[in-house]
């Protein structure tokens, strides 16, 4: 037996070296006893010597996604924002003729793309309110263009509903149109913390866009 510290080939049952005094073999990890290197079983205490030996495969820890770090909550302050105002014509007949899962199914097609539709202009959803959604551009992060960017916006969401509304007509027994109104002025924004879903947005302008 080759000794791991002087290499001296020592007796094939020796437990010490004779030149260094190294330890040889093994020991058994439950009662301790030092046993030949070639043991299979402690022959004190019965211990398998095969699956001490064997190493643990090393635990492989998962790699987590990386996210973007949530937007900061937009304190309140007075600033200039284009507001879209955008509600359904023939919702009322829709109602009236629909099974209520229906309407639902249909507005929830008509909103999920006009919500995609804000975003791609980076524009922010104040709210969804029956039939109508009024957006914001320029309250999170304000634009030269903000108001172009509202116009694109209204064009982009009128087509989809156009392309919507032939599905339905003949059961509801008009067509289905989008009606937008768009206004720019003077605004005092709430606290608007997009993680947590809080926002307020006060001052004419809104109501003006809802007129319109």
């Amino acid at each position: 037996m080759e000794c791991p510290n002087c290499h001296l080939v020592n007796r094939e049952d020796a437990v010490f070296c004779m030149e260094c005094g190294a330890e040889l073999g093994i020991k058994c990890p439950n009662c301790k006893k030092s046993l030949p290197p070639r043991a299979k079983f402690c022959d004190t205490c019965g211990q398998d010597l095969r699956k001490a030996s064997e190493p643990e495969p090393p635990v492989l820890k998962p790699i987590a996604d990386k996210e973007a770090p949530p937007p900061k909550p937009i304190e309140s302050e007075r600033k200039h924002v284009t507001a879209l105002f955008s509600d359904l014509s023939g919702y009322t007949a829709m109602s009236e003729r629909l099974d209520p899962e229906e309407v639902k199914e249909i507005t929830g097609k008509i909103f999920d793309e006009v919500s995609k539709i804000i975003s791609k202009y980076e524009g922010f959803v104040e709210k969804f309110a029956g039939d109508a959604v009024m957006a914001l551009f320029g309250a999170t992060e304000a634009h030269e263009d903000d108001p172009v960017r509202a116009i694109k916006a209204a064009r982009e969401i009128h087509k989809v509903v156009n392309s919507l509304s032939p599905q339905y007509e003949q059961r509801i027994e008009q067509p289905l149109v989008m009606h937008t109104g768009i206004n720019t002025g003077l605004v005092v924004t709430g606290d608007i913390d997009l993680q947590k879903g809080t926002h307020g947005v006060a001052g004419d302008t809104i109501n003006v866009a809802a007129r319109l």
